[in-house]
């Protein structure tokens, strides 16, 4: 069986799935095609630069264009991450085995209003059409894609059936070996890293961390990264800080502290060495990788729940907590909780850790990308999976 794999951008965090799946099929039966590499600033922070044979990065390997193209035209199954790529009509239109995946399609603030726009409403309606191929198999990323595309059939293929969806998401290389569980020792620290853009709602994050240090609680806040957030974020930390010192004597208070960006394996090490990890991101953050990072490196994880990665991975006090985005009263609440409860903070980081090695294992969606392949290839009902990659979504 043969596996093609075509989107528009290299990802560091497809590329663990697609190594699995040459490992699985053998690199003589697998291709994953991009359109373009990394950015300079990507590049910079030690993004993965792959040169393998069953990679084809057309922006650079301008000699591998037809043999990408009969790829995607002949392999037994082909996965599309670019919704636009004209050969899943071409597939789907002579009933080759075609799945595509995306992230939501109504992010805030738009929603639904995104169909208004010409371009939009006519990939909306090709989509519908493509919905009631028994060819076509969508793979939405995260719950919030999932709802999404169920408005979508709901408008553009309410009597078409189609077949169910199949969850998809991002996924991080593994730990090697994977991290023991710590005992926090000293004040609790919290990690926040990524670009500082408004999406983030770090502000969020800064006012929750700053009320809790007003009233006393031993707890540091650091913040890896830059963005055209970064002025004002660092004013509201001074402005935070000023209002602590009232309460302390005038001295000053080391309760936040900012960081340059650093190389993605290098953010590995800053989750080893803290306690939380907060994503505060709104609805627009599709996905949120360092979710599954964190969880892996053994951080209690808290995030919204509008977080594409978060509403999909974590339970709400099982592996992880969830609050709303924007929500400061219900953030500080939730680290003023672990803070308290060590053991809470321990078991919450130990399910999030099992979450991700059991289920969203680079490894594991991999081998059940390939058995689901062959059944489809084969006209088998494919395999089912209770939760995780490829679990099935009745439409």
């Amino acid at each position: 069986m043969r596996i093609c794999v075509a989107t528009g951008q290299l990802s560091p965090h497809e590329l663990p799935v697609m190594q699995e799946l040459a490992a699985g099929l053998g690199a003589e039966n697998f291709r994953y095609v991009v359109s373009a590499g990394h950015s300079a600033e990507r590049n910079a922070l030690g993004w993965p630069d792959e040169r393998q044979s069953w990679l084809i990065q057309l922006d650079r390997d301008a000699d591998r264009v037809a043999e990408a193209d009969q790829w995607i035209r002949e392999a037994d199954l082909a996965l599309f991450g670019d919704r636009d790529h004209p050969r899943i009509k071409w597939r789907v239109d002579r009933g080759r085995q075609t799945m595509y995946t995306s992230e939501r399609w109504f992010k805030p603030p738009l929603g639904m209003l995104r169909l208004l726009n010409p371009p939009h409403l006519l990939r909306a309606q090709r989509l519908g059409r493509w919905m009631g191929s028994p060819a076509f198999h969508y793979l939405p990323i995260g719950i919030h894609a999932v709802r999404d595309e169920t408005r979508l059939r709901k408008l553009f293929a309410p009597a078409c059936g189609g077949n169910p969806m199949l969850l998809w998401g991002y996924f991080v290389s593994p730990s090697a070996p994977l991290p023991d569980l710590r005992r926090r020792a000293g004040p609790m620290r919290v990690l926040w890293a990524g670009r500082m853009l408004a999406l983030k709602r770090v502000d969020t994050l800064i006012q929750a961390v700053g009320a809790l240090w007003q009233r006393g609680i031993d707890i540091r806040l650091s913040l890896v990264g830059e963005g055209a957030e970064e002025p004002r974020l660092r004013q509201l930390a001074t402005r935070l800080t000023r209002k602590a010192d009232d309460k302390t004597t005038g001295a000053s208070a080391p309760w936040v502290s900012f960081h340059p960006p650093v190389p993605i394996g290098e953010v590995r090490q800053w989750m080893r060495k803290s306690d939380v990890y907060v994503l505060p991101s709104n609805g627009y953050e599709g996905w949120g990788a360092v979710v599954n990072e964190a969880m892996l490196e053994g951080c209690a994880v808290i995030a919204t729940c509008e977080a594409g990665s978060a509403a999909t991975l974590i339970r709400d006090g099982h592996n992880g907590l969830l609050f709303r985005a924007g929500d400061v009263a219900a953030l500080t609440a939730a680290l003023a909780r672990l803070e308290a409860d060590e053991a809470l903070r321990q078991r919450l980081a130990g399910a999030g850790q099992r979450t991700i090695w059991s289920h969203w294992a680079p490894d594991v969606a991999a081998q059940r990308l390939i058995a689901v392949s062959a059944a489809l290839v084969a006209g088998c009902e494919p395999p089912m999976f209770a939760e995780g990659p490829l679990q099935q979504i009745p439409t």
